[in-house]
């Protein structure tokens, strides 16, 4: 719910509507390199802070970026990841990643009027740090699957 450096997230997300009211220069606003647990919390404000922001026309939906890393360690020491730790399948970081395009549906929907759940962000979703081309098929082929069954919350 912060930043690295301390900073509460909606205090950056604040500045950005502030500098760029018209969304010229920002067209999205990223999750990147943290592990995947972290990104629910942040998702859910990120989300709360669009879905209430933009009720005036003043203030253009951005889109939303996830890129996690794994999740593993990082030894700085020895400069290395340390194996095992973290989420090491594909299959469990794309259910980590299809839970994180629930949470974007279900905050938007929570906070917006039902005329406007169909007009949610545009959501970019890949991996960073130790995810492989296999994790974004895992995703991928998870995404695919939600369209088929409907099991997401359509935003």
């Amino acid at each position: 719910s912060q930043l690295n450096g301390g900073a509460p997230l909606e205090d950056a997300l604040d500045i950005i509507n502030q500098d760029d009211p018209n969304a010229q220069l920002v067209h999205a606003i990223g999750i990147n390199c943290c592990d995947s647990l972290h990104v629910p919390s942040l998702l859910e404000k990120l989300v709360t802070h669009q879905a209430t922001s933009t009720t005036t026309t003043s203030t253009p939906r951005r889109g939303i970026m996830v890129y996690p890393n794994s999740g593993e360690q990082w030894d700085a020491e020895n400069e290395t990841w340390i194996e095992g730790t973290g989420c090491t399948t594909p299959t469990e970081f794309a259910k980590r990643m299809m839970n994180a395009v629930d949470i974007i549906g279900k905050t938007w929907a929570k906070y917006t009027s039902p005329s406007t759940h169909g007009m949610s962000p545009k959501v970019i979703i890949g991996g960073c740090c130790r995810t492989s081309p296999q994790t974004i098929a895992a995703v991928r082929k998870s995404l695919d699957n939600c369209v088929d069954d409907s099991s997401l919350t359509r935003m």
